[in-house]
């Protein structure tokens, strides 16, 4: 067991079906009982009863009938529940910075960005006075998200991120034209991080986790010298 001399905060960056979470989870199952750790999902920052709902109303299902999201009809009920989504966000950031004040290795599935039509970012466009003064609010909430020191960014083929999809355990299940739009949107997405180290993810999911495991350990032996 150890412990660092400061808090340390990290997150993992990649396309969807790119193993994020299950990479998340299997690294807090090794170092939970060696170091005070804490895991953060800031995308979907959600009750779990709310999520499961969705996916109990086959939220997959009705993502499928879209054929591009990003061109749904925007209202005000989407609106709304987007400022509500940053508000969210921020929130969480609180608690990370918490946190890392008390010297705990923070690691989050996935993170923001503060560029409209990117991954995690803001969402609400400026098409007419009620939308600019929402989208100002909105933009305010995401400014004031501090970025994270590391990002460690999954770099993983479309045709492999594909096939983990198809194989994944989760109850949502994309269709294959949203993995292919969202991997190329990743692709072009800037994450607040100050630093990152890329992970070529196309190997299968175990060797990736232990190739993953021994540079989260090369990161955080750096950021300490107190072991007991």
């Amino acid at each position: 067991s150890f412990k660092l001399e400061k808090g340390l905060s990290m997150f993992i960056s990649g396309c969807d079906a790119s193993g994020k979470s299950t990479i998340l989870n299997e690294i807090y199952k090794i170092y939970k009982d060696k170091i005070d750790i804490k895991t953060f999902t800031i995308a979907k920052p959600y009750p779990n009863f709310i999520i499961n709902f969705a996916i109990k109303k086959k939220y997959s299902k009705v993502r499928s009938n879209k054929k591009n999201y990003q061109n749904q009809k925007y209202n005000f009920l989407l609106m709304i529940r987007d400022l509500n989504l940053s508000i969210l966000r921020y929130i969480v950031s609180i608690r990370i910075n918490k946190y890392k004040k008390n010297n705990y290795l923070i690691i989050c599935d996935r993170y923001v960005s503060n560029y409209y039509n990117q991954i995690n970012g803001p969402r609400i466009s400026n098409k007419n006075i009620i939308y600019i003064i929402f989208r100002s609010i909105e933009l305010f909430f995401y400014s004031r998200i501090k970025s994270l020191e590391i990002e460690i960014r999954l770099r993983t083929k479309l045709d492999i991120a594909i096939l983990r999809n198809i194989q994944r355990k989760k109850g949502e299940i994309k269709n294959k034209e949203e993995i292919v739009e969202r991997y190329h949107l990743f692709e072009k997405s800037i994450f607040k991080s100050e630093k990152i180290y890329e992970y070529q993810n196309n190997k299968n999911l175990p060797e990736s986790i232990n190739d993953l495991i021994i540079l989260f350990n090369k990161i955080i032996l750096s950021k300490t010298n107190d072991y007991y």
